[in-house]
């Protein structure tokens, strides 16, 4: 609390980041769901690629989109790291 009081930058609360683990915690008690271990994981999987997305301000639906047809377009021989939504060309928030 004194570190509060006497370095103003400080925040009273912690509500970002418990915005932050809220989504976990929601994930988690989504993915007991899944039917079975593999499903779980490819759940895991595509919950990873959309909060990526996120949070690099680019549309999921249209990051999905992008990647499966540059997995068509290139007959299944890609270099994965070139999927990242970091490369995404299209959905774009910030635009």
């Amino acid at each position: 609390m004194r570190r509060f009081v006497f370095d103003g930058r400080l925040e009273i609360d912690n509500n970002p980041i418990e915005r932050c683990m809220r989504l976990i915690a929601l994930a988690k008690k989504n993915s007991i769901g899944a039917g079975s271990h593999d499903a779980a994981e490819v759940w895991a999987i595509f919950y990873t690629l959309i909060e990526s997305a996120r949070l690099n301000q680019v549309n999921p639906r249209a990051y999905l989109n992008w990647v499966v047809e540059e997995i068509e377009r290139s007959g299944g021989e890609i270099d994965h790291a070139t999927l990242m939504p970091w490369h995404c060309p299209v959905g774009r928030l910030d635009d």
